[in-house]
C-alpha cells in the first residue's frame, strides 16, 4: 500500500492530500509511526484547510504513538452555540423526523417553517444557493472566451470550473468581480444576468428553487464583503467549496424570542446556522467555513436541536 500510494502522489494528483494521509496511516501501521507524522507535517502547506485538519489529526496521533514532538494548528475560531428543542415525530425510512406548522419533515424544514411562524425568513441553502449565487454573478466569466475551455457551444460550464486554473486564467476579471460585489453592486448585477438570461443552462444555477427577489435579499442582508469572501472560495474550487456551508441562511427581520431555546432571541441582522441534531458532530468542512464566516464578520452559528417540546410563534 505504501508503494502504491507513492506511485499515485509521483503521477502528479491535483489534490493529493487524501493519499498522503493514507500513506502516513499505512506507515504507521507497518510500524514506521515517525515517519508517517514526518510526512504529515511536510504536506501541511501543500493542501486546502479541510484536508489540513485532517493531516494533522492524523499525524498528532502518529506523533503520540512514536513518542515524538507535533507542533499544533492553529485553532479554529468557535461559533456561538444556541440549543433548541423540536418534537420529534415517528421516523420514515429510518431518517428522523420532526414535527412543524407545517407537518412532519426533516430537520431543516421544521426550524425554516417554525422560524417563519416567528416572522422569519429562512432559507435551507447548502450548496445550491450558494452556485446559484455564483453563477448569477459570474456568469460572463463562466463563459468568457478562453481558448479550449468551452470546446463545444452547448456546454453548461468551461472544463477547468472546479479547479485553481478558473481563477489563474482570469485573474484580473475574478479580483474585480469580488471587489464589486463587495462594494454592493450584487443586487444590481444579479438582476442583469436575471433579465439576460433567465432559463439558460448555467452549471449550479437552479432557477425554479430561489426566485429573483429572494437572490437579491440575501445578497443585501449578507453584506457585500460576506458575499464577497463566500464566493472567492467558490471561484477557486467551485466543485468542493460549497461543502461544508451552514445549512441555514436566516434573512434580516424584527427580532423575535424562540421559546425554550438558550439563548433564545434571534437578533435583527442576518446570520447563517449550522443545524446539528441529537448525535450529530461537526465535520471538518463545516469548522473550516464557520471560522472563514467569522472571520469575515458574518454573524455563523452552531444550532443544537434536540427532542423537547415543539417551538410556538410568539415571544
Amino acid at each position: 500500500a505504501i508503494a502504491l500510494y507513492a506511485r499515485i502522489l509521483a503521477a502528479g494528483i491535483d489534490q493529493p492530500g487524501q493519499v498522503l494521509k493514507r500513506q502516513a496511516i499505512a506507515l504507521g501501521a507497518d510500524g514506521r509511526p515517525a515517519q508517517g507524522a514526518r510526512l504529515c507535517q511536510q504536506a501541511l502547506t501543500d493542501v486546502d484547510e479541510v484536508t489540513r485538519i485532517g493531516l494533522a489529526r492524523t499525524g498528532r496521533r502518529l506523533a503520540r504513538a512514536a513518542k515524538i514532538g507535533w507542533a499544533p494548528l492553529p485553532p479554529l475560531t468557535r461559533p456561538r452555540t444556541r440549543q433548541l428543542y423540536l418534537e420529534m415525530a415517528p421516523t420514515r425510512d429510518h431518517r428522523p423526523r420532526w414535527r412543524s406548522p407545517d407537518g412532519d419533515t426533516t430537520l431543516e424544514a421544521a426550524l425554516v417553517s417554525q422560524l417563519a411562524a416567528l416572522g422569519r425568513v429562512a432559507i435551507h441553502a447548502e450548496g445550491l444557493l450558494w452556485r446559484t449565487l455564483f453563477g448569477l454573478l459570474f456568469d460572463d466569466l463562466i463563459f468568457a472566451p478562453v481558448p479550449g475551455m468551452l470546446p463545444t457551444p452547448c456546454r453548461t460550464r468551461p472544463l477547468d470550473l472546479g479547479g485553481p486554473e478558473f481563477v489563474a486564467r482570469r485573474q484580473p476579471q475574478v479580483s474585480e468581480r469580488l471587489a464589486e460585489i463587495a462594494a454592493g453592486q450584487a443586487p444590481a448585477r444579479i438582476a442583469a444576468c436575471w433579465a439576460e438570461r433567465q432559463g439558460q443552462a448555467i452549471a449550479g444555477v437552479c432557477w425554479a428553487r430561489f426566485p429573483l427577489p429572494l437572490l437579491q435579499r440575501v445578497a443585501t442582508d449578507l453584506g457585500g464583503a460576506a458575499l464577497s469572501a463566500v464566493l472567492s472560495v467558490v471561484a477557486a474550487s467551485w466543485r468542493l467549496a460549497p461543502r461544508g456551508l451552514p445549512d441555514l441562511v436566516v434573512l434580516a427581520g424584527p427580532p423575535v424570542r424562540i421559546p425554550g431555546a438558550l439563548p433564545g432571541r434571534i437578533p435583527a441582522h442576518a446570520l447563517l446556522a449550522e443545524i446539528k441534531g441529537p448525535g450529530d458532530q461537526l465535520s471538518d468542512a463545516q469548522r473550516v467555513w464557520l471560522d472563514r464566516l467569522l472571520r469575515a464578520g458574518v454573524t455563523a452559528e452552531l444550532w443544537r436541536v434536540s427532542q423537547g417540546c415543539a417551538l410556538q410563534p410568539g415571544g
